[in-house]
C-alpha cells in the first residue's frame, strides 16, 4: 500500500504539499515486479508513467540494430513520462526489473492531471524530461559515430586480412592509369621532347617525389583550387 509518508521521503516529492501527495496516492495505483519481468517492452503498447518505490528497473533501446543499455531507473526515479509527453502509443523502450520491484503507477488521464492539480509535480517532471531528451539526442549521437567507426575498423581488418583483393584493386587502378601515361608519352613526343627533355623530366620527377614528404599540407583553399586548375 502506497502512503502519503512513504511519498514524501523520495527526493522527487521532498517540497511537494500534502494535498499533492493524498492526490497522488488517490489517483495511482501499485505495482509489483519479479526479477526479470518486463514492464514495459519496445514497440509494444506505451505504459503509464510510474516512479519507483523499492527495487530498480534496466532501460534498454535498440540502436543499430543491438539492444543498447540506457541506463537504470532505482528507488525514486521516475520513467515513461517522454512517450506519454510526446504522445507516442508504442514504446520506443524496453524496461524490466533488475530486481524485485515495487512501482507507483499513473495511468495516462491521471498522468495528464497531474500537471494541472499538483504542479509542484509536474514542474520537476517537465525539468527532468527536458534533460532526459538532450541527454538521449547526444548519446545516440555518440553511437552513431562509434558505429560509423566499427565499419571503418571492420573494413581495414578485412583489407590486411585478405592481400589479394587489395592487390586486385590495386592492379584495377594500375590498369585506368596506364592509358592515360601512354597518352600523355604520345604528346610529350608532338611536341618535340628529345631522349635528353625526357631524361630531364625524369630527374624533375624524381626530385620532386623526394621533397614531397617534407612539404607542408595544402590548406583547404589550395586544394579546392588544385581540383579546379
Amino acid at each position: 500500500m502506497i502512503t502519503t509518508r512513504e511519498l514524501a521521503r523520495l527526493e522527487l516529492l521532498a517540497d511537494t504539499t500534502d494535498d499533492e501527495l493524498q492526490w497522488l496516492v488517490a489517483h495511482s495505483r501499485e505495482q509489483l515486479l519479479e526479477t526479470g519481468e518486463y514492464y514495459v517492452r519496445e514497440d509494444e503498447p506505451t505504459a503509464p508513467f510510474y516512479v519507483v518505490l523499492d527495487g530498480e528497473l534496466q532501460i534498454l533501446r535498440t540502436l543499430s540494430g543491438q539492444p543498447t543499455v540506457m541506463g537504470t531507473t532505482p528507488r525514486g526515479i521516475i520513467g515513461g513520462e517522454l512517450a506519454l509527453l510526446n504522445g507516442n502509443t508504442l514504446s520506443n523502450i524496453t524496461a524490466r526489473a533488475l530486481m524485485p520491484s515495487r512501482l507507483m503507477t499513473l495511468d495516462v488521464a491521471a498522468f495528464r492531471a497531474m500537471f494541472g492539480t499538483c504542479p509542484t509535480v509536474g514542474a520537476r517532471i517537465l525539468q527532468i524530461a527536458t534533460q532526459r531528451s538532450s541527454g538521449f539526442t547526444a548519446f545516440v549521437k555518440q553511437q552513431e559515430k562509434m558505429a560509423a567507426l566499427g565499419k571503418l575498423s571492420a573494413g581495414l581488418a578485412h583489407e590486411l586480412n585478405n592481400p589479394a583483393s587489395a592487390a586486385r584493386r590495386a592492379t584495377a587502378t594500375l590498369r585506368e592509369a596506364l592509358p592515360r601515361l601512354h597518352e600523355r608519352t604520345v604528346m610529350l613526343c608532338v611536341v618535340g621532347l628529345d631522349s635528353d627533355g625526357f631524361a630531364a623530366l625524369i630527374d624533375f620527377k624524381h626530385r620532386v617525389a623526394d621533397r614531397a614528404p617534407h612539404l607542408p599540407p595544402l590548406s583547404t583553399i589550395a586544394r579546392a583550387d588544385a581540383r579546379i586548375h
